[in-house]
């Protein structure tokens, strides 16, 4: 029941595998959409889209008519 080979503590070490697994899921989406982005500068030819986000985003630039949402 007590010590770290417990029930206490087989409760608590599944309640950490649990956090640890929706933190290793949403680490992976983001990892996932990270290499999608790396392909499309990668293969050769800037996605037109892509490479226009960037440069709007690192230059600061828009035009006067335009209303840019960063995420």
């Amino acid at each position: 029941m007590h010590g770290s080979f417990g029930l206490n503590s087989a409760s608590a070490l599944e309640i950490r595998r649990v956090e640890l697994s929706a933190r290793l899921e949403a680490l992976t989406k983001q990892r996932e959409n990270l290499e999608g982005r790396v392909f499309l500068l990668s293969d050769g030819s800037i996605e037109a889209d892509m490479l226009d986000e960037r440069a709007r985003f690192l230059l600061n630039v828009s035009r006067s008519d335009e209303v840019v949402y960063f995420n």
